[in-house]
Order: structure tokens, then C-alpha cells, then sequence
């Protein structure tokens, strides 16, 4: 029996800190944007979130809107409505990396005055 390979990988950033309770997954969500321009030439932008699970006994530290990097695989987790009854279910990442990616310096770090070597931006 052949067996699916349901791999993913994305890189976005964190929409909150992740939440860990007591010895249970470390839980957080990503946001991943991407920009493009439409036949008009007006630049459009979409947003997609996703939901992450990571089972490392390390757990994943990181705050709002830092930069990530995360594969893994999807999983669809499937429950009941407690208040109606219907069936629910939703698409998660397991994570089986996830890493914290270097925060982009600002402009103000990457200007230097010309013949200026200290990296400090002429300050």
C-alpha cells in the first residue's frame, strides 16, 4: 500500500507568543502575506494564517510578528460542537521543525555614512 506524503513548509510570522501548558504541545499561529500587482497595476495583498502544533520537548519561544520558519505536516483535526452538535474540523501544521528566523535589520542600521565602518549607521 503506497502511503501520501502530506509535507509542508512555510515562513511567515508569529501572530502571538506560542503557549505551552504544562507538558502538552507548544501551540502558536502564523501569518504568511504575499503581494502582487492585479491587471490595473494596483498592488493587492492576502494573508493566510495557520494554526501550528509543535510536540518538542523544547517547546518554541518567540513574540508577535517574529519571523518564522516552519515544516512539518498537515493534519485535519475533527471534533463536535459542544453548543450545536455539528461536526467541526480544521487543518493544522505538526511541526516537525520550527525555528525562529533573524528579524530584518531597520533601515537605519543598514545606512551608513560614506566612509563609515563602524556599522552603527554614522551614530
Amino acid at each position: 500500500m503506497a502511503t501520501d506524503i502530506c509535507s509542508i513548509t512555510v515562513t511567515g510570522r508569529l501572530v502571538r507568543a506560542p503557549e505551552r501548558k504544562d507538558t502538552g504541545p507548544t501551540k502558536f499561529s502564523i501569518a504568511c502575506e504575499r503581494s502582487w500587482k492585479d491587471k490595473a497595476g494596483e498592488w493587492q495583498k492576502q494573508t493566510s494564517f495557520f494554526d501550528v502544533v509543535s510536540w518538542s520537548k523544547q517547546g518554541f519561544v518567540g513574540d508577535k510578528s517574529d519571523p518564522v520558519f516552519v515544516a512539518g505536516r498537515i493534519e485535519q483535526e475533527t471534533w463536535e460542537d459542544k453548543q450545536t452538535g455539528q461536526k467541526r474540523s480544521r487543518v493544522v501544521i505538526v511541526a516537525e521543525v520550527a525555528r525562529k528566523l533573524e528579524r530584518e535589520p531597520s533601515r537605519a542600521q543598514t545606512q551608513r555614512e560614506p566612509g563609515d565602518e563602524s556599522g552603527n549607521g554614522g551614530f
